[in-house]
This record gives C-alpha cells, sequence and structure tokens, in this order.
C-alpha cells in the first residue's frame, strides 16, 4: 500500500478542481532525474538550486583536486538527499503556494488512492 497525501487548491470550488496527490516516501524520479522532475512539477526555484548544487559539486571538486571518485560519491549523495526529501520539498512548495492538506489517503494504484480520498470527502464533508 502506498501513502499520498491530498492537496486542493485554495482556489477551487469543487474538492476535485486543483487536486494534487503527492506519494510519501523516496522518489526514484527525484534521485535519478533531479531538475528535470523538478522543472515537470514546475518547482522553478528547486530545479535552479538542484542544478546550482550539481555545478558547485564539480567546481568544488575540480578546485579542491578531490578526484573524480570522490566528486562521484559525493553527486550520488546530493541525488541521493533529493530521492529522500523530493516529496516533501514538492509539498512545501504546494503549502507555500496556498494549497490546503485535505487528507492522507491509501492504495495499491493511484486509482484506488483516489478512490479513497473521495470516499474519504463523502463521508467526512472535508
Amino acid at each position: 500500500m502506498k501513502v499520498y497525501t491530498a492537496h486542493t487548491a485554495p482556489w477551487s470550488t469543487e474538492n476535485d478542481e486543483g487536486l494534487v496527490l503527492i506519494k510519501e516516501g523516496f522518489n526514484w524520479a527525484a534521485f535519478f532525474f533531479g531538475p528535470i522532475w523538478a522543472l515537470s512539477h514546475r518547482l522553478w526555484i528547486m530545479a535552479l538550486i538542484i542544478l546550482s548544487g550539481y555545478f558547485l559539486i564539480n567546481l568544488g571538486g575540480s578546485f579542491v583536486d578531490l578526484g573524480s571518485k570522490t566528486t562521484v560519491i559525493v553527486q550520488f549523495t546530493f541525488s541521493f538527499c533529493l530521492g529522500l526529501w523530493g516529496n516533501d520539498c514538492h509539498r512545501w512548495v504546494l503549502m507555500r503556494q496556498g494549497y490546503i492538506l485535505k487528507a492522507v489517503a491509501t492504495g495499491a494504484k493511484i486509482e484506488d488512492v483516489e478512490r479513497a480520498y473521495f470516499n474519504k470527502l463523502q463521508q467526512n464533508m472535508l
């Protein structure tokens, strides 16, 4: 079972309009494709920070003469941190944009999660 948080846009009049579901846990897309993942989710500043981080790692590795192995290890660690905290950063950006955390829903597939969210919505009138 996967756990998702459901966020709705502040301007939405319906609870399904502007719904964003964000998975809890490790984000493989952020790990492998950090800046592209951030841009695909419209996280412009985060994409800039990720690109700057990779640039500074390479620049620092060359400047301090760490060697290619150490630079790769630091880049891997940076990517791993992106995978760990990518979804949390996405949630944080949504909160800053005014999105409202409506519910936490679980399911095996995204369709099950949506169904669980709308069932909770009908039961609780979120």
